[in-house]
């Protein structure tokens, strides 16, 4: 049901989600929108043909439940790259991933009440590289994609994607951008 939810695929009858209800489909409307909308922004060059994104040109994250989804989308599609914050992938550990592994990231806090299982499901999915903390360390990280940080944080849950309880410096910048940017694949 959730993968339907999620593109729009006739999967179960439990539930009855039209393709432009689903995620993907409400996100191939958005960008056909700012194609006209703003058309200097090249929307559309991540759609192919009639509805249908260019995966190979799109990273895909989320966090939490949505980083869960991120893992399943990220087992079915051909992402640029996966990026989960706070959570362990959603679906079979055993199923073959179109998105390579070498290409999935992900980011916890130690203090997340969900800690042991997010690394436990990392593990059981393959994800490369050991659990390597951030603080103090520059990227690459010993190119591990299992990052975390113990950094003092309001809400750690929250808090290793962009959010208020994300920590910051004196100049009011976030003590974790290095890291989103490895995380991302961005030069720093």
């Amino acid at each position: 049901t959730g993968w339907e939810a999620l593109v729009g695929e006739d999967t179960s009858a439990a539930v009855d989600k039209w393709r432009a209800d689903s995620a993907e489909g409400r996100v191939v409307t958005m960008l056909k929108h700012l194609t006209t909308a703003h058309v200097g922004g090249d929307w559309g060059y991540y759609l192919s043909g009639a509805d249908a994104l260019r995966y190979d040109r799109i990273s895909i994250p989320g966090i939490s439940h949505a980083a869960a989804s991120t893992g399943l989308y990220a087992t079915r599609r051909t992402f640029v790259r996966a990026v989960l914050h706070a959570s362990g992938p959603a679906g079979s550990a055993s199923e073959t991933k179109l998105t390579p592994l070498s290409e999935w990231y992900a980011f916890v806090h130690t203090e997340d009440p969900a800690y042991d299982a997010i690394t436990s499901s990392w593990e059981s999915h393959g994800l490369l590289g050991d659990l390597t903390s951030i603080d103090g360390a520059s990227a690459p990280y010993a190119s591990s994609h299992r990052l975390i940080t113990s950094e003092s944080s309001s809400y750690p849950h929250g808090s290793v994607a962009v959010h208020g309880s994300s920590p910051q410096d004196a100049s009011g910048n976030f003590v974790f951008e290095p890291a989103w940017r490895y995380l991302y694949g961005v030069a720093p």
